[in-house]
């Protein structure tokens, strides 16, 4: 089946208490889920595939069909199981599409496919053909993105043989805060149904509140 990619590095801090297995396993469900609602990788795959020759890039095999669109309101772009492989390896792979919707400075993002991308923005990892999403995104202001915005996110993302169902909203300004949003939450239901609530406007270190089931577990922290 198809898999998430990998986090550089992944911290649960129990207070009081050893770091189990089942936490470090727990934790994992909370970094899929941070790592595929961020609106940045989508955005950056739209704009390279807009302007993308694939068959300039030599001794490629293309199959499938690729469509893409840049209308004055937005842009879309579908894959009919559309791959690039180079030297008999999977380099990149959609099937589905892509759609990207400006209402003034409000951007909604819909992405229903599968995708691999080894190529353009090495956003995901093309084992197993890609991952597999269903994802509603909204984006505002656009004018001061990616420095300044707020986001919100709902749908599924594939997890092994299920699928993942996340949502969450939050607030990104890198004036005061990198390593995390100045605040919102994120929540996961896998199984059990996890939360974190982003504090970064008051302690600005890359770690969140967490919660299993409504019930406080531990500190998360995502580390790149």
């Amino acid at each position: 089946m198809k898999t998430f990619l990998p986090l550089a590095l992944l911290i649960a801090c129990a207070p009081d208490a050893p770091e189990s297995a089942a936490v470090v396993g727990d934790a994992q469900v909370l970094a899929q889920a941070k790592k595929v609602v961020e609106p940045g990788p989508l955005l950056d795959l739209v704009a390279a595939l807009e302007g993308e020759r694939f068959d300039e890039l030599g001794d490629v095999e293309l199959s499938g069909s690729l469509t893409a669109q840049d209308p004055e309101t937005g842009s879309w772009i579908a894959g009919e199981d559309f791959r690039v492989t180079i030297d008999g390896e999977l380099r990149f792979h959609l099937d589905g599409a892509i759609e990207l919707q400006d209402v003034g400075e409000l951007l909604f993002i819909d992405t229903t496919a599968t995708i691999c991308d080894e190529l353009l923005t090495q956003a995901w990892s093309c084992e197993d053909d890609g991952l597999t999403m269903d994802l509603h995104h909204t984006l505002f202001p656009t004018t001061t993105y990616p420095e300044r915005y707020d986001a919100s996110v709902s749908g599924a993302v594939e997890a092994g043989d299920e699928m993942m169902v996340v949502e969450g909203s939050w607030s990104i300004d890198t004036a005061t805060c990198v390593q995390e949003p100045t605040n919102g939450t994120l929540t996961a239901r896998l199984g059990e149904h996890h939360a974190i609530d982003w504090d970064g406007q008051a302690i600005c270190d890359g770690c969140a509140p967490w919660a299993i089931q409504g019930e406080p577990i531990a500190t998360w922290c995502a580390v790149e």
